[in-house]
Parts: structure tokens; C-alpha cells; sequence
């Protein structure tokens, strides 16, 4: 049995909650609202005096109302649910953070702020193939720590000429253009929420995404925030680029719609910009003249 007071209290809770229900009988009046509100109050009111209450404090125990005199393996019992149920939204290899616009970029790419890519790694196995690469970023202080068999060495800077990497050890290398990751906005309601994307790093704050990825996504750039996963084995990036690649999930698997369309503040923006301006084709075509790049083909 579990000495726990709290688990105690909880369960009174819920045989209050299973009492009020049982015993009511067609539609409860004002006084009856008031007397079981009362008793709920009064059992909930035990149980936050025995766990406590989330409170501005300092250290993640008093945060998240783990009262100390409980005893320690109830409370780290209650903490990693409370980690398992409200604060891990990902693995070590994930980050979150706002999304902006940016037009400029293809659909299937996404900025990644220098800030991000420092600190996230992609894990590499040294071959015959690829160590001359691998050294290169070692020596360019690229990567952070490499493993020989249990052991974990960290690659810090001044380690060039120094650090020689042997066939079959594990490198830690930071994220850098062209790598595959996977997006994420929760909540999750179909499977086009997951878009697999080509990194490209930025000196800015946000992940930078294209407009027309915003609708399988269901994100606006109000403040909308997305999660970003880091596969770190073969085996993981082949399937997320099977999986969740752009280009295999062009249509809606509900109703065969495109999924790359404008939509919220995106279109709206557009519709301003356009509103008022009208131009006839002498005129678009002599506007042409002057862009740096053609103009792309009509659909």
C-alpha cells in the first residue's frame, strides 16, 4: 500500500465525484449545487494542503507543489508524472520555438536559428568513407564530443591537430545546412501535421518556415509555436523522408485537396497588398523588365 497522504485524499476525491453523480436524480436544484460544490471544495482544499499548489519558487520541487515532507520515493514518483504528462513534449534531440514567414525559402526548407544548431547535434559513425569529412569538422570546431566504445570525449576549441579520428568511433557534430529534421505544430489532428524539411541556418531568433506549409501545419505566424525533431540514425532519417517528406504529401489523404495553399493571415496579407493595385499586361510586362529573376510560368 502506498504511504502517500495525497493518493489518499485523490481517491476520496474521486469516490465524492462518483457519489454526487450516482445520487442525482433529474436536474439538481440551487442548494444541491451548492452543498456538493462545498464538498468538493472542501476535499480538493485537503488535497492541495498535502501537495501543494504551483507557486513562484526557485527550485522545480516548490514549483510544481511537491510538498517536502513526503517521503522520497512518492515524490519522485509524482514528479516524473508530472514531467511524463505536462512538460515533455519531445527527447533530447528536439527544440521549440516561434514561427515566422519567409517567402524566399522553398516550400520544403526551414531556418533554424544559429542559436539551435550550436547546441542540437546529429550523430555521425566514422567510416572509410566519410572520415575525411568528419576530421575536417572536427577541425573546424564543428563538433562537440565524439565516443570510443563507452568512453565520451568532448571536442572543445584548440583541439585542431591534436584530435584524429579512428574508423568506427561516434561523432557529434552540429547541424548544418542541408540536414533533415521534422516539424511539428500540436496538436497533432491528421497526419500532414508532421512535415519532414531541409535545414538552412539564420542569425535571427525564429524558425523560419515558407507561407504555403502553413496549412497541413494549421500555423499562422500570430505567435504560434512548433516543435522540431533531430532523427539521429540512418534509420530514423530514411524514415522520416519516406514518411513525412513535402513532396509525398502534396494532397490531403481526407479529401484529396492540395495541402499547399495560402490561408489565414498569409492570404489576407496577399489580398492587401493587391487590393487597390490592378495593372493592365503593358504595364506588368514593362514592371517585369526590371526583376532580378523571370518571372515563373503561368499554372
Amino acid at each position: 500500500m502506498s504511504s502517500d497522504p495525497a493518493m489518499t485524499i485523490l481517491r476520496k476525491l474521486l469516490r465524492k465525484v462518483e457519489v454526487i453523480r450516482s445520487s442525482r436524480s433529474g436536474e439538481p436544484n440551487f442548494e444541491s449545487h451548492q452543498v456538493e460544490a462545498n464538498d468538493l471544495q472542501s476535499v480538493v482544499d485537503q488535497y492541495l494542503q498535502i501537495r501543494g499548489t504551483s507557486k513562484a519558487a526557485r527550485d522545480i520541487e516548490t514549483h510544481y507543489g511537491v510538498n517536502k515532507e513526503l517521503n522520497d520515493s512518492s515524490t519522485k514518483a509524482w514528479l516524473e508524472k508530472m514531467r511524463t504528462l505536462f512538460i515533455r513534449k519531445g527527447s533530447g534531440f528536439s527544440s521549440r520555438n516561434v514561427i515566422t514567414g519567409d517567402g524566399y525559402k522553398k516550400i520544403n526548407e526551414v531556418g533554424i536559428p544559429l542559436e539551435v544548431a550550436q547546441r542540437i547535434t546529429f550523430e555521425e559513425r566514422v567510416s572509410i568513407h566519410n572520415i575525411h569529412y568528419l576530421q575536417k569538422l572536427v577541425d573546424e570546431n564543428l563538433c562537440l564530443t565524439y565516443k570510443e566504445g563507452l568512453s565520451t570525449y568532448s571536442l572543445r576549441e584548440g583541439s585542431k591537430g591534436h584530435t584524429y579520428l579512428k574508423t568506427g568511433q561516434i561523432v557529434h557534430r552540429r547541424i548544418m545546412d542541408g540536414d533533415t529534421v521534422f516539424i511539428n505544430r500540436p496538436p497533432t489532428t491528421h497526419k500532414h501535421s508532421l512535415q519532414a524539411l531541409v535545414v538552412y541556418i539564420h542569425d535571427d531568433h525564429t524558425v523560419k518556415i515558407n507561407p504555403l506549409i502553413c496549412g497541413p501545419l494549421g500555423a499562422d505566424f500570430d505567435g504560434d509555436c512548433v516543435h522540431l525533431f533531430y532523427p539521429q540514425s540512418l534509420a530514423a532519417k530514411a524514415e522520416v523522408l519516406e514518411l513525412f517528406s513535402v513532396e509525398k504529401q502534396l494532397l490531403s489523404s481526407h479529401s484529396g485537396n492540395l495541402n499547399l495553399q495560402l490561408s489565414s493571415d498569409s492570404l489576407l496579407s496577399l489580398k492587401m497588398l493587391v487590393k487597390s493595385c490592378f495593372l493592365d499586361r503593358a504595364t506588368a510586362n514593362q514592371m517585369a523588365m526590371f526583376l532580378s529573376l523571370p518571372l515563373p510560368m503561368p499554372a
